[in-house]
Order: C-alpha cells, then sequence, then structure tokens
C-alpha cells in the first residue's frame, strides 16, 4: 500500500492539473514576502541549480520537522498511520498544490497546468527562503499554520484505502489530476 500511495502522489513526469479555483483555501494563511538578498536565490533555480538544491534539502527538512510536531501534539496513532501521513504531506503532488495556491511558482516563471516535481521543490526553496529571511520560529509558526488544517483533516481519516486518500486531497486542494 505504501509504494503504491507514494507512486500516487509522486510527480517523476510532468502532469496536467485542473484546478477548480485560483484562490487559495480560506484557511491558508497569506503567503509573507521574503527579503530581497534571499529572494534571488529562492526564485531563479534554473540560473543557480546548486544552491537551489541546497535550499530545497534545507526546507524539506523544516517542512519534516514541522509535520512531526504536529503529529506528536494530535493524539496518538500507530507509528504506520504516521508513516503514512508523513509522506502524504510531504509529497510532490500535496507540496506544489501549496506552491500552486500560494502563487509560488509565478515568481519562479513555472506554469500553473503543466505540474512537475519542481513546483514541489519551489515550494521546499521558499519555505527554507522564509527561514532566513524572518528565522527559524516565524517560519516554523508559518508552515504549521498552512499545514495543520490538512493534517488535522487526514488524522481523522482512516488512511487504508489509496484512492480514498487521493480522492481526499484532490478535494481538499480543488484540483484534478489528468495522468499521461
Amino acid at each position: 500500500m505504501m509504494q503504491e500511495l507514494i507512486s500516487l502522489l509522486k510527480l517523476s513526469q510532468p502532469q496536467v492539473a485542473i484546478f477548480s479555483s485560483s484562490f487559495p483555501r480560506i484557511d491558508f494563511p497569506p503567503l509573507p514576502h521574503l527579503t530581497p538578498e534571499v529572494t534571488e536565490f529562492a526564485f531563479v533555480y534554473h540560473n543557480n541549480n546548486f544552491e537551489w538544491r541546497k535550499m530545497q534539502i534545507c526546507g524539506n527538512s523544516i517542512i519534516s520537522f514541522c509535520i512531526s510536531k504536529i503529529m506528536k501534539s494530535l493524539s496518538s496513532r500507530s507509528d504506520h498511520y504516521q508513516e503514512l501521513l508523513k509522506i502524504i504531506m510531504l509529497s510532490d503532488k500535496v507540496l506544489a498544490s501549496y506552491a500552486i495556491y500560494l502563487e509560488i511558482h509565478i515568481d519562479n516563471r513555472m506554469c500553473d497546468h503543466l505540474i512537475n516535481s519542481d513546483h514541489a521543490n519551489s515550494f521546499k526553496v521558499w519555505v527554507y527562503g522564509y527561514q532566513k529571511s524572518f528565522g527559524t520560529l516565524i517560519c516554523e509558526q508559518f508552515v504549521e499554520s498552512l499545514i495543520q488544517p490538512l493534517m488535522n483533516s487526514l488524522y481523522s481519516l482512516d488512511l487504508k484505502n489509496n484512492e480514498e486518500i487521493v480522492d481526499f486531497l484532490n478535494n481538499y486542494f480543488k484540483v484534478f489530476w489528468v495522468s499521461s
């Protein structure tokens, strides 16, 4: 089940995504701006691939930490359930959806209908850029406020059926993924 879920939520090839709403969910906090120095690196991934990759790894670590903090604050679930939840939250499709709704893809000159893993990576880079701009605590508070509603909703589900998980995520982000 876990490998199939990973494959369903991965963007190894570009996929067409149709977002039924261009407006973010009302429970998404507004996107804060990065400092000009950080913006220069965070939004030019094609100009400095090595630096962008480092920022992506650091951003992924921050998001992972925030997910772990939220899981710790929620009622206990099995280790397997928590691992599934972390896989979902760190998946390309979930992170790419956040990037689209927060319009991070626009600053990176990425399209909003043909989605690939760079969209997800742009969200990770933005998170690291926000941490560099305003500090760890403020960054963690923002990321937690962004991902907490989805995690709360997922925590109330059974997470046994991959199709139900994918359908739930599609409804949450108001997106329809067209398989290639």
